[in-house]
């Protein structure tokens, strides 16, 4: 709630701020890992998702979102 409060209120231009969230946040906690995620698009943030590829579900959690940066994991 505070970090929707916070983009409410600041003059930075939203859309060249980003967030990072780790894949592993999705598969321990996706009801609220996909609430942060609507949180930061509906402020025009850019969002991008670490270590993709390491879980069994990656693309099913992602199916909902569209422009969202992955970051492969290379192992």
């Amino acid at each position: 709630k505070k970090l929707d409060e916070y983009l409410n209120l600041t003059k930075l231009d939203k859309t060249k701020l980003g967030f990072e969230l780790s894949e592993a946040a999705f598969s321990n906690d996706p009801e609220s890992a996909q609430a942060f995620l609507l949180l930061v698009k509906k402020h025009g943030c850019f969002i991008s998702i670490d270590n993709f590829g390491k879980g069994l579900r990656s693309f099913q959690y992602f199916k909902k979102f569209d422009d969202i940066y992955i970051k492969i994991d290379g192992e």
